[in-house]
C-alpha cells in the first residue's frame, strides 16, 4: 500500500478519535451539571453552626417549601393616597408595577383601632383624622400588606385590605404611621385577629422563643426580655413588639 494513502488513513483515524473524545468530555460535562443535588445531608455541627449565626447575625435559611409569594418581597407596594376617612381607614391607588394600577382600594391600618368619626368619639376622631391627613393625604406613601398562611393579602371583615403605611418625612426618615399613632395615644392597639389588647394582658403575657413574620412567614427569634421579634432575615421587617 502506497505510504502517502496509509499516511492520510491514519490522519483521518486520529481525527474521528479526537472528535469522539471531544463528544464524550462534553456529553460527562452536561450530566454532571444538571445531576440533582442527592444524598448530600448537612452535619450536626453544620446545623449548630447556622443556629448560631441566625442568633447572632439575625440571618437564617427561609422556610423550606413555602411558596414563591411567600418567599419574595412583593408585598410591599408604591401607593398615592387619595382620601382619609377616618384614623385607621385610606383610600390609595396601588402601584402593581409593569404599568399596572389597583385604583381605589380601601386600606385598614393594621393592628390598631383609632377613634369613629361618628358618635360619641366624634370629636377625638376628627382630630386623629385630620392628623393622619395632615402625615399622608395626596402623598406617596409605602404600603405594606400583611399575608395569611397562604401567602394572600389578608383583608378584615368589611373586605379591607390590611397595611402598615411608611411614609417619608421632609428629612429623608421613613417612619410608620401605624406606630406612630399608637405612640402618640391616638389609636389603641389591636391584635393580629382584630381584637383590642389590654395593657394589662400586654404585661402578663409571656413571648414566645419564635414567631412567625407576619409580612413574609420567615420565623423569627423573639427577645425574652423586652418581647421584640428581632429583624426579620427575609423582608427585613425591623424589630418589633410582638403583642
Amino acid at each position: 500500500m502506497d505510504a502517502e494513502i496509509v499516511s492520510q488513513l491514519l490522519r483521518v483515524l486520529v481525527t474521528i478519535l479526537l472528535l469522539v473524545g471531544f463528544g464524550v468530555v462534553i456529553l460527562i460535562s452536561v450530566g454532571w451539571a444538571t445531576r440533582p443535588n442527592q444524598g448530600i445531608k448537612p452535619t450536626m455541627s453544620s446545623v449548630r453552626t447556622a443556629e448560631a449565626e441566625e442568633e447572632e447575625n439575625e440571618d437564617s435559611a427561609l422556610i423550606p417549601g413555602q411558596p414563591v409569594r411567600l418567599r419574595s418581597r412583593l408585598y410591599y407596594y408604591a401607593a398615592h393616597v387619595t382620601s382619609v376617612y377616618d384614623g385607621d381607614t385610606i383610600t390609595v391607588d396601588v402601584d402593581l408595577g409593569l404599568g399596572v394600577w389597583r385604583h381605589n382600594q380601601s386600606i385598614r391600618l393594621w393592628k390598631i383601632n383609632a377613634p369613629e368619626v361618628r358618635g360619641a368619639e366624634r370629636e377625638q376622631g376628627l382630630k386623629v383624622r385630620d392628623f393622619v391627613r395632615s402625615q399622608i393625604l395626596d402623598k406617596q406613601i409605602l404600603l405594606r400588606t400583611i399575608l395569611d398562611k397562604r401567602g394572600v393579602d389578608q383583608t378584615e371583615k368589611f373586605g379591607r385590605m390590611l397595611g402598615e403605611i411608611l411614609v417619608e418625612d421632609e428629612s429623608g426618615t421613613v417612619f410608620n404611621l401605624n406606630e406612630l399613632l399608637l405612640e402618640r395615644g391616638m389609636a389603641l392597639p389591636m391584635d393580629e385577629k382584630g381584637s383590642m389588647v389590654s395593657a394589662e394582658s400586654r404585661s402578663i403575657s409571656v413571648p414566645p422563643d419564635r414567631i412567625a413574620c407576619p409580612f413574609c412567614g420567615q420565623i423569627r427569634a423573639v427577645d425574652q426580655d423586652t418581647a421584640q421579634m428581632r429583624l426579620c432575615p427575609n423582608c427585613l421587617d425591623p424589630a418589633r413588639s410582638v403583642f
